[in-house]
């Protein structure tokens, strides 16, 4: 079939071809195995299954790769300029289609075409533009440089900035299309699958490097190593990741290549070498003889697959050897992480199952955890309830899950177990149960060689599980004991700590009483001593004071107050004392309306010394049971403290009073802005007589009075304080 058009174009380059004077260049070879290992890639990628536009728009990346990489092989091997320049146009025939490709491929996979769609369409036509430009111009590329490993384009300053400027955008675009879908998704395999396909060209980016002897730089281009590489990591990920859904039959293939080459070879040789004696034969000789040749070859063939097969294998086991040492092993394994990996190892070394999965159960979540994976991420925990462990419950036996999945029983339950056998990737399910009772299950996937588990292998599996369950039974019984231990051990140590907390405390507070009762009932019996000779001075005082000249007033006046005072301090100890002559009225209280009194009885003396008062009391605050007159005593003589404390510092004074409501429990609290307690006084504050004030000025009994009247109705005062910074105290009920 002519097409005239084309028979020119056909000439031209049949005669660039017989005049390029092509040669062997070793630096040339590197970019023919990539273009060839690229083209093989995305050919087999295209021949799977699955999304159509998705495998064809990785086709066309690697066929611009390809093109890319083969006119560079071209390229370096032209002996002439005219090849060079030949292999040039094929080079950025596959270098303009790079990028748009690869903009298109991953606006294809991460379902972003619509988005990017404006942007994909000008890139394949800006591609097709420059094609056409560097073929039919030399505005981009106006000449070519001989390099020590060959020929390499020169780019032009106007339109080579163009051309790289072109170049990078859809790279920018590129990386920003994976890093809008990594963040957008929340499939972990697929953002795995995000980030090995970044990174595999990210690597493949590097082969930039190519661009710098198109400015005279004579760097030796490394694109072809790095290729290789990027697609070697892409093809991982197509591997391990399952990037095109697809299941890979490489281990199979070279399996079955090594075995079928090394298993032909000598029947090859033998029929070369009778080559020219078959010659003298008649028809019906050779035929008889070839027949024959077929039927030995066939049981030479059926004897020696085997064996071969495995020795290309990449592990060998005798499965009796490995039972037996595993066995005799266990009893060396000090912990469950041992056993677990003892356990996992054995079977991948084995049988080498590709996906291995340990499932224990866990009696607190009332669920089966996965406590060890190989060749898969951790799936999540399935719980006791859950389809599948119910079934497994009544096996003894191995499942092999088509078989499972193909049981008419199971027709309701087997969306949800087939979900989780795919999540797990099993075909094979053992479980690991000692006296009717599951402590666990195994899963097992295809083997590496993508072969069924062999009837050997299946009996290997069903006489490891035996003493693994028994030692792992062991292992459980022992961590749970080693839990009650420490649990027990906590407790113990816990309720010795609050023993002797609660000991310290009522230690604290026998001593507080007993000094409180010694020292009252001596207070008790010298106040009631004093009380008589304070009445009798009182009364001749003001006796006196009717016939006393003006002059003997002042005299009788002193007398009078230090006696009055003398009074106030033998009434206080009697309170201390707790000899009140009648009933103690006990009501219910406002504690606000108590604080509220006793600042307004304060309130004079406050404002005298330029004292600021700050009041907040609670609204929500309920009523106590108590005795009005001794808690108005007990804010009093806080306040008191608190006064004298402020007058001390030469900051200006401050201090505030809150009254609050926490759950079951309301109170109140006194704060400062004084001198503060050191800490050394903080324990001795409620000892009766104790005082820091100067000699004249306090009688040491305000805080032991407050202290006891709080413990009467069973409350709790408690005393904070920092040394210049001022004291809080703290009352609840």
């Amino acid at each position: 079939m002519n097409i005239p058009w084309a028979e020119p174009w056909l000439e031209s380059i049949s005669q660039t071809i017989q005049s390029a004077q092509f040669y062997f260049n070793p630096y040339s070879l590197p970019f023919l195995g990539a273009a060839i290992f690229i083209l093989f890639f995305g050919s087999y990628i295209f021949s799977r299954g699955g999304s159509f536009l998705l495998r064809f728009s990785f086709l066309t990346v690697c066929v611009s790769f390809f093109l890319w990489l083969g006119g560079t092989f071209i390229t370096y091997s032209a002996g002439n300029e005219n090849g060079a320049m030949f292999g040039i146009y094929i080079v950025y025939s596959g270098v303009s289609f790079i990028m748009p490709s690869l903009c298109w491929y991953v606006a294809v996979w991460l379902n972003q075409v619509r988005k990017n769609k404006g942007y994909i369409i000008l890139g394949f036509s800006l591609g097709l533009v420059f094609t056409v430009l560097i073929i039919k111009t030399n505005w981009i590329v106006y000449s070519l440089t001989k390099h020590f490993f060959g020929y390499h384009s020169r780019l032009s300053i106007p339109g080579g900035t163009l051309y790289l400027s072109f170049f990078t955008a859809h790279l920018l675009l590129f990386y920003g299309t994976l890093v809008r879908g990594l963040r957008a998704e929340q499939n972990e395999v697929i953002r795995q699958q995000i980030r090995f396909l970044m990174g595999s060209f990210i690597v493949a980016n590097l082969g930039c490097s190519d661009f710098l002897p198109c400015f005279g730089l004579p760097v030796y281009p490394a694109g072809g190593f790095l290729l290789v590489t990027a697609f070697s990591m892409l093809g991982y990920t197509v591997i391990r990741y399952k990037l095109f859904n697809i299941e890979t039959v490489i281990h199979r293939t070279i399996a079955w290549f090594m075995t079928t080459i090394v298993a032909i070879s000598p029947f090859a040789l033998f029929a070369y070498w009778i080559r020219e004696w078959m010659g003298g034969l008649s028809p019906a000789a050779v035929t008889s003889y070839l027949m024959g040749l077929v039927l030995v070859f066939y049981f030479y063939y059926r004897a020696i697959e085997p064996r071969l097969n495995h020795l290309f294998r990449r592990r060998h086991a005798n499965l009796r050897t490995v039972f037996g040492f595993f066995s005799g092993e266990l009893v060396h394994l000090k912990s469950l992480e041992d056993l677990l990996s003892r356990f996992v190892e054995t079977i991948q070394r084995s049988v080498y199952s590709r996906q291995i999965v340990v499932f224990l159960k866990d009696e607190r979540a009332d669920q089966y955890i996965p406590v060890r994976t190989t060749g898969i991420r951790k799936p999540e925990s399935v719980a006791v309830s859950h389809s599948f462990v119910k079934l497994l419950s009544t096996q003894k036996d191995m499942m092999i899950t088509d078989l499972m999945l193909s049981d008419p029983d199971l027709k309701e339950q087997k969306e949800i177990i087939s979900s989780f056998l795919a999540g797990v990737q099993a075909v094979l399910a053992i479980p690991l149960a000692i006296e009717e009772k599951l402590l666990g299950f195994v899963t097992l996937g295809r083997k590496e060689s993508l072969k069924k588990y062999s009837a050997d292998e299946m009996h290997f599996l069903f006489q490891i599980r035996s003493p693994f369950v028994i030692a792992l039974s062991n292992s459980l019984r022992l961590i749970e004991m080693q839990e009650n231990l420490r649990k027990w051990n906590e407790e113990l140590e816990e309720k010795v700590e609050q023993r002797t907390k609660e000991l310290r405390e009522t230690q604290e507070q026998l001593i507080q009483a007993e000094k409180l009762a010694t020292i009252g009932t001596l207070a008790g019996g010298v106040a009631h001593e004093i009380n008589n000779p304070l009445t009798a001075i009182l009364t001749n005082v003001q006796i006196l004071k009717m016939d006393a000249r003006q002059d003997d007033f002042d005299s009788l006046d002193l007398i009078e107050e230090g006696a009055k005072r003398c009074r106030e301090i033998v009434q206080k100890i009697m309170k201390y004392a707790r000899k009140s002559t009648g009933p103690e009225q006990m009501a219910r209280v406002d504690l606000n309306e108590v604080i509220a009194n006793s600042m307004a009885f304060l309130e004079y003396q406050l404002k005298q010394e330029n004292i600021e008062l700050i009041l907040e009391l609670s609204k929500e605050l309920p009523y106590i049971a108590g005795n009005r007159n001794e808690l108005e005593q007990v804010i009093t003589n806080l306040m008191i403290n608190a006064k004298d404390a402020v007058l001390k510092m030469d900051r200006p004074p401050k201090i505030e009073v809150k009254s609050w409501v926490q759950k079951n429990k309301a109170g109140f609290s006194v704060r400062d802005n004084g001198v503060g307690i050191p800490k050394e006084n903080l324990t001795k504050i409620f000892d009766p007589f104790f005082t820091t004030k100067d000699v004249g000025k306090g009688t040491g009994l305000g805080l032991a009075v407050a202290y006891g009247i709080v413990k009467k109705y069973n409350g709790l005062i408690e005393v904070s304080s920092q040394v210049g910074s001022g004291t809080t105290f703290t009352v609840t009920f």
